[in-house]
C-alpha cells in the first residue's frame, strides 16, 4: 500500500499557527470516523515531541440506534489500544432538536461543544489538583461543590484562558469542511467573518487537519491500518451541508473544470487575513475612544446616571467618525467587553446599534440578546444589563402616552403584520425543518399555538416571564 503520511504537513501547520501546547493537554473529539481517527493518531505520534497528554471525548448522539452504540464500542476499543483516557456521554439529539426547534445538525453541534467544555473543566480541575499536590504553595484545589457550573450545559465556548493554561480541544475539520462552511455562510448572506470560514485556532479549540483534503485523510487512515466507523447519514442529502458536499461542490467543480475545494479554502484564508486586520483596526479605534478625556468624563457621567442597569457608555459623535466596516466591529467588541461575550449578537442587532448612532431622537431603545438592551441618551449610546433593562423599558412604556394609544393588531399567519411604530412581524409556515434559520430575531412555534395571537407595544403593568 502506498505510503500517505500527512503528519509532516499537519505538524508544519500546527507549528505555524501555534496549535500544540508543549507539556499541556489535548482533548480530542473522537467520533470514530476517519477524520477523528486520523487526527488522534497524528497527535499521538507527535505527543513525545511536545510532551502533552492526550484525552478523548466521544458523544453518542443516539440518532442511529445500534449503529451509534457500535461506534461507541469501537471508540472504547480504540482508546484501550492507545491506552488513552476516554470520556463518553449519551444525548438524545433528536429529542433535543425537536424540543428546541433546531435541526439535528445544529443540536448535535451544540451538544458536542457543551460536552467538550464539561470535559475541559473536569480536566482543568485534575490539573489543578496535581499541581497542588506537587506545589503546596499553589492555589487551593477547587472544590467541585463550589463549582456547580461544572455539571451545567454550556453552549459552545472558545475560552482563551484554557488556551493560556495549555489546554486544547482538537476537532477534525479539514479542507473540504472549510469549503462547505464558506458556501454555507455565503448562502446565508454572511459578511467577511463568515466567509473567512473556520479558524485554525479559536480560543482553546484547534483544527490541526484544516489544510488537509478529505481524500488524503482517508488514504492516511488506510495506510495506518485504522478502522473507522462509517456514518451512512453522511451520504444523505436532507441536510444542507450534505447537499453542498454531494451536489453543489461537484457541480461547481464541473462548471469550472477543476476542483473548487482548494480555491474556496484559499479564499477563506485570504479573507481571514483581511478580517484579522479589520478587527485589529477596530480594537485600536475603540482603545483610542476609551483613552480620551471625553470618554473618562462620560464614564463618570455613567456612574452618576439615574439609569438602572447601565453598564457601558460610548460617544456617538466619535463612533460616527468611523468607517462602517470598523464601526460594526467596534460595537461588537464594545459589547463583548461590557458583557463578556457576543453570543447570539447577530449582524442585524449590530445594525440596530449602528442605527441608534445615526441622527435621531434621544431615548430610542433596542432589544439585545439575553434580555439586554441599548438606549440612545442624547450624544451617548448606553448598554443596559438584562433585568434592569426590562424594568427601564417598562417604566418608559408607562410614561409614553403615545404607546398607550397604539392599537393591537391581529397576527397574520402567514403574512406581515406592521405596527404603527414601524415594527414588523413576518410569519410563514416551515414545512422542511432544514429551512429554519436560527438567531435571536426568529422564533418557532407550532402553528396551533398562535391561533388568535395579537401583537402590540408594551403597556403599563405588563410583565414578561421567561420560559423555564
Amino acid at each position: 500500500m502506498e505510503k500517505v503520511d500527512i503528519l509532516p504537513q499537519v505538524q508544519d501547520f500546527c507549528r505555524r499557527n501555534d496549535l500544540l501546547p508543549e507539556g499541556g493537554l489535548i482533548i480530542v473529539g473522537l467520533s470514530g470516523g476517519p477524520d477523528s481517527l486520523a487526527l488522534f493518531d497524528i497527535l499521538h505520534r507527535l505527543a513525545p515531541k511536545y510532551n502533552y497528554t492526550l484525552v478523548a471525548a466521544h458523544l453518542n448522539h443516539e440518532l442511529r440506534g445500534v449503529d451509534a452504540d457500535a461506534d461507541e464500542t469501537a471508540v472504547r476499543c480504540f482508546c484501550e489500544d492507545y491506552k488513552t483516557r476516554l470520556y463518553v456521554r449519551k444525548r438524545d439529539i433528536a429529542a433535543e432538536a425537536a424540543a428546541n426547534c433546531q435541526s439535528e445538525e445544529e443540536a448535535g453541534r451544540r451538544a458536542r461543544y457543551s460536552f467538550f467544555d464539561i470535559v475541559v473543566r473536569k480536566e482543568a480541575m485534575l490539573m489543578a489538583a496535581e499541581k497542588a499536590q506537587s506545589d503546596p504553595e499553589s492555589q487551593r484545589i477547587p472544590n467541585p461543590l463550589e463549582h456547580h457550573a461544572l455539571y451545567a450545559e454550556p453552549v459552545e465556548t472558545h475560552n482563551s484562558d484554557y488556551y493560556r493554561q495549555g489546554i486544547r480541544v482538537a476537532v477534525g475539520h479539514h479542507r473540504n469542511d472549510q469549503a462547505e462552511t464558506v458556501l454555507l455562510n455565503l448562502g446565508r448572506g454572511s459578511g467577511i467573518d463568515g466567509l473567512a470560514g473556520m479558524r485554525p485556532q479559536n480560543g482553546h479549540i484547534i483544527r490541526p487537519l484544516l489544510p488537509i483534503a478529505r481524500e488524503k485523510i482517508e488514504a492516511y487512515v488506510s495506510w495506518r491500518g485504522l478502522k473507522p466507523c462509517l456514518d451512512a447519514t453522511n451520504l444523505e442529502t436532507n441536510a444542507t451541508r450534505n447537499r453542498l458536499r454531494h451536489q453543489v461542490i461537484p457541480a461547481m467543480s464541473e462548471a469550472f473544470g477543476f476542483d473548487t475545494v482548494p480555491s474556496l479554502a484559499r479564499a477563506a484564508r485570504l479573507l481571514r487575513q483581511d478580517a484579522d486586520y479589520l478587527h485589529q483596526q477596530a480594537e485600536n479605534a475603540l482603545a483610542a475612544i476609551q483613552a480620551g478625556a471625553e470618554h473618562t468624563a462620560k464614564q463618570q457621567q455613567l456612574r452618576e446616571y439615574n439609569l438602572p442597569g447601565a453598564v457601558a457608555i460610548l460617544s456617538i459623535k466619535e463612533a460616527n467618525e468611523l468607517h462602517p466596516a470598523i464601526l460594526s466591529r467596534v460595537l461588537r467588541r464594545w459589547y463583548q467587553d461590557s458583557f463578556g461575550d457576543v453570543r447570539d449578537l447577530s449582524a442585524r442587532q449590530v445594525a440596530v446599534l449602528i442605527n441608534l448612532c445615526r441622527p435621531g431622537r434621544s431615548g430610542r431603545k433596542a432589544s439585545l440578546p439575553q434580555g439586554r438592551s441599548a438606549v440612545r441618551d442624547f450624544d451617548n449610546l448606553v448598554l443596559l444589563e438584562a433585568t434592569e433593562a426590562a424594568n427601564v423599558a417598562t417604566e418608559a412604556a408607562g410614561t409614553d402616552t403615545a404607546a398607550k394609544k397604539r392599537p393591537e393588531q391581529p397576527l397574520k399567519i402567514p403574512g406581515t403584520t406592521e405596527l404603527s411604530g414601524g415594527d414588523r412581524f413576518v410569519t410563514r409556515f416551515i414545512v422542511v425543518q432544514n429551512q429554519i434559520v436560527y438567531n435571536s430575531q426568529i422564533w418557532c412555534f407550532q402553528a396551533s399555538e398562535l391561533s388568535g395571537a395579537v401583537v402590540r407595544y408594551r403597556r403599563p403593568r405588563d410583565y414578561f416571564k421567561a420560559e423555564g
